[in-house]
C-alpha cells in the first residue's frame, strides 16, 4: 500500500509534467522525451533547439505546450511497474528544406557542420525549437536565426551585394561597425560584401575640426543598380550645394540686397561685406551691367555641423565703351547648419559664418 501511495504521487500527471519542464529548461533526463518518429533519437544535443526555444519564449509550461500542440503532446505512452501510467512528452520532428544558389555550399546547424548543399538538401528529422543557420561559399556567407516549429523551406543563398556608396572623398566607409574603404577622389566607392539581413552602412568623415559621423542606414535591401548616400546631420552634400549655390548666384544677378540671408548674422557678419566689396562693380560708372555664373568646386565636411564650400564666382562686366572685362574669384567658406526644421528652405538652414579666402584665380579684358 505504501509503493502504491509514493508511486500514484511521484508517477502523477502533475509531479511528471513538473519533473519534464524541469528536464527541459536543463535539456537533461531524457526519460521525460519521445520522438514520435524512430529515426529521432532524443538526446542532450537534439533536444537542446526545443530547450533554447522553450527559455527564450519566457512562458510557462502549460502556455508553451498548448501554443505548440501541433508537434508537442504530453500523454500516456506506457506503464511504469505494469502499474502506473508512464506519461512522456511526445515530440513530433520537423524537416528543413535547405536550397542554396551554389553547388558545394557549406552548411552549418547550430555551429555544427551538416555537409555540403548542392543546391537542394533536406535535414531532418530534428527536434523542433530554435535554430542558427549558416551557408558558406568561397569568402562569403549567409546567417540566420529562426524558430523552427514545422516542416519549412530555408533559402540560404549565399548572396552578394554590389553598391557604389556615394560620399565625401576621404570618408571612411563602415560596415556594421567595421572599417571596409575610404570614398575615392571621385566621391564614391564600389563595395562588395555578402548579403545579411542587417547590413548597418555608416561614414565618418576626418574634418579639420574634428570627426564628423553620418547617420547609420540598413542597405541589406537596397538594389545593385541605385547608389547608396548617407546623410550628414547639418552638413551640405553636393547636391544641396549645388541648389544652394543656384540661389546665390540669383541674388548677385537680381537683387544684391537678398546676399545677407547667406550669412549668420545677416549685414553684420564681416564676410558679407566683404562679398559685396568684391562685387561692387556697379559703383564704376562706366560698367553698364554685370553677369554672374557661379559653379561648385569642393564640398566637405569641417567638423559636425559645419560645411567646407568651395565656389567660383565668375563675373563678366559689361563696360559703356563695348570692352568686356573678366574675373574669376574661389571663395573658400564656412557654411554652418543651423536647423532641419524646414527642409526645403536651404537659407534658414544653412549660412555662411566666414569667408576664410578669396583668390583672384583669371582676369581678362576684351
Amino acid at each position: 500500500m505504501m509503493i502504491c501511495g509514493w508511486g500514484g504521487f511521484y508517477y502523477s500527471k502533475a509531479q511528471t509534467w513538473a519533473r519534464t519542464i524541469a528536464a527541459l529548461r536543463a535539456d537533461n533526463e531524457m526519460q521525460y522525451f519521445k520522438s514520435s518518429d524512430a529515426q529521432l533519437k532524443i538526446t542532450p544535443a537534439t533536444l537542446r533547439p526545443l530547450s533554447n526555444y522553450f527559455k527564450t519564449s519566457q512562458q510557462s509550461g502549460a502556455v508553451f505546450l498548448k501554443a505548440n500542440a501541433h508537434y508537442l503532446q504530453f500523454k500516456v505512452t506506457g506503464k511504469h511497474w505494469l502499474i502506473f501510467n508512464k506519461y512522456q512528452l511526445v515530440i513530433k520532428p520537423v524537416t528543413l528544406h535547405i536550397t542554396t544558389n551554389h553547388a558545394a555550399t557549406q552548411l552549418l546547424i547550430n555551429h555544427h557542420h551538416y555537409g555540403n548543399v548542392n543546391y537542394h538538401k533536406n535535414v531532418g528529422p530534428l527536434v523542433p525549437g530554435k535554430y542558427c543557420l549558416q551557408t558558406n561559399y568561397q569568402q562569403h556567407s549567409n546567417h540566420t536565426t529562426l524558430i523552427v516549429n514545422q516542416s519549412m523551406p530555408v533559402d540560404m543563398a549565399v548572396k552578394q551585394l554590389n553598391l557604389q556608396i556615394n560620399g565625401y572623398p576621404g570618408a571612411r566607409i563602415y560596415l556594421n561597425h567595421r572599417y571596409q574603404a575610404t570614398i575615392n577622389k571621385h566621391g564614391y566607392y564600389y563595395l562588395h560584401c555578402p548579403w545579411s539581413s542587417q547590413l548597418l552602412l555608416q561614414q565618418i568623415y576626418p574634418g579639420k575640426g574634428g570627426q564628423v559621423t553620418s547617420q547609420v542606414i540598413n542597405i541589406s535591401q537596397m538594389s545593385n543598380k541605385i547608389p547608396v548616400t548617407v546623410t550628414y546631420p547639418l552638413l551640405l552634400n553636393k547636391v544641396m550645394a549645388n541648389n544652394w549655390l543656384d540661389l546665390l548666384v540669383s541674388a548677385l544677378n537680381e537683387n544684391q540686397q537678398l546676399l545677407s540671408c547667406f550669412f549668420v548674422n545677416g549685414k553684420k557678419n564681416a564676410s558679407y561685406q566683404l562679398l559685396l566689396k568684391n562685387n561692387n562693380y556697379l559703383a564704376n560708372q562706366h560698367v553698364e551691367s554685370v553677369n554672374y555664373q557661379v559653379k561648385l568646386q569642393q564640398v566637405l565636411p569641417l567638423k559636425p555641423g559645419m560645411t567646407q564650400l568651395v565656389f567660383d564666382i565668375n563675373s563678366t562686366v559689361n563696360n559703356d565703351d563695348n570692352s568686356v572685362n573678366q574675373y574669376q574669384y574661389e571663395y573658400v567658406t564656412a557654411v554652418k547648419g543651423i536647423s532641419h526644421s524646414h527642409p526645403s528652405d536651404l537659407l534658414q538652414n544653412y549660412q555662411i559664418t566666414k569667408i576664410e579666402r578669396i583668390t583672384l584665380l583669371k582676369k581678362s579684358c576684351s
